[in-house]
């Protein structure tokens, strides 16, 4: 083994620089010669840069998000209906990379994110009610028209989930 560290650090290097996005344990394939040692990393998701930029989730839809880093946050833009109830879920991507979800959602009918970002301006705010330490609100619209839904990670967790509205 000893006479692999040279390489070994080499490739860590390179691996570094080209940003693979892997994280892995090379000497642990080198002794036992099978990939399951290889973890893939938390990346980005197809929304982000979402904190500048969002997409809709319409009524009966589904996304699949990360929070990528512990300091990721993730909003998604919702059309509501005055005076219909909606519920809001997060739940896990069943893939073994679970996040514990705070939810907000922001009465904030603006073109962008809004920019306050603590729970006290938010007017739906949850953290574990829904499956585990996923999140669920259950909420009647106050207008018609757009709402902000701000997405983090408890205590700045990563991971990925999937965001419903219904």
């Amino acid at each position: 083994m000893r006479k692999y560290w040279h390489v070994l650090a080499v490739l860590v290097l390179l691996a570094a620089l080209s940003g693979c996005g892997m994280i892995f344990d090379l000497l642990g394939d080198l002794d036992d010669g099978d990939d399951d040692d290889f973890v893939p990393a938390i990346t980005a998701d197809q929304y982000e840069d979402d904190s500048q930029y969002t997409t809709d989730l319409s009524v009966g839809g589904s996304q699949l998000r990360t929070l990528h880093d512990s300091v990721d946050v993730d909003w998604v833009r919702i059309y509501l209906t005055e005076n219909s109830t909606y519920q809001l879920e997060t739940y896990s991507a069943g893939n073994g990379r679970d996040v514990d979800t705070v939810i907000m959602v922001h009465e904030d009918s603006s073109p962008s994110p809004p920019t306050y970002l603590d729970e006290s301006h938010a007017t739906w705010y949850d953290d574990d009610d829904g499956d585990g330490t996923y999140s669920y609100i259950q909420l009647t619209a106050n207008y018609t028209g757009y709402h902000w839904v701000r997405i983090r990670g408890y205590s700045g967790g990563t991971g990925e989930y999937w965001i419903t509205l219904y």
